[in-house]
């Protein structure tokens, strides 16, 4: 036997050792859903719950196509009067300008990374009528960054890179 093929041989046992010790370690934390169980369930009782029809069945009980186009689109109930009138960058850092329909209620902004983790809280409070709120990207690594403008009723959002 050659020192390459003994080494390989026990370079191919770990692997499978190791493979083996994570499949029980990988079981515990993500079981197997039951209808992957052999002989449990069939295609059968998987697909048991859709209905035959010729297009989808929806929440409100369309069941066609031809139901949903002859619905009638109700008016819109979100106010447009609450907007994102500009997120540029300035001086290394990026300005905020936005235009509310009431300035009386608070709000709050912040920014998130594309993880969802906040980053940055740049505002809470009462709103100023024609402000311009300074995003500290400085602070910031390059990246794609969520800027999310919420108060009572309403919720606005807006995207920025980071590049240097």
């Amino acid at each position: 036997m050659t020192k390459f093929t003994k080494y390989f041989k026990y370079f191919l046992l770990t692997w499978i050792l190791l493979a083996v010790a994570c499949t029980g370690i990988f079981a515990q934390y993500y079981p197997v859903p039951p209808y992957m169980l052999p002989g449990k369930y069939s295609m059968k009782h998987i697909l048991s719950n859709v209905e035959p029809a010729d297009g989808i069945k929806f929440a409100n009980g369309i069941i066609n196509m031809k139901e949903a186009d002859s619905l009638k689109t109700e008016a819109d109930t979100v106010s447009n009067k609450n907007r994102i009138k500009y997120l540029v960058e300035k001086g290394g850092n990026h300005a905020l300008k936005i235009e509310l329909e009431n300035y009386d209620n608070d709000i709050v902004i912040e920014v998130f990374n594309l993880l969802g983790k906040q980053v940055l809280e740049v505002y809470k409070g009462q709103p100023v009528r024609e402000m311009e709120y300074i995003i500290q990207s400085w602070k910031l690594p390059n990246g794609v960054y969520i800027c999310t403008i919420h108060g009572k009723n309403f919720r606005l959002t807006g995207k920025f890179i980071v590049a240097r």
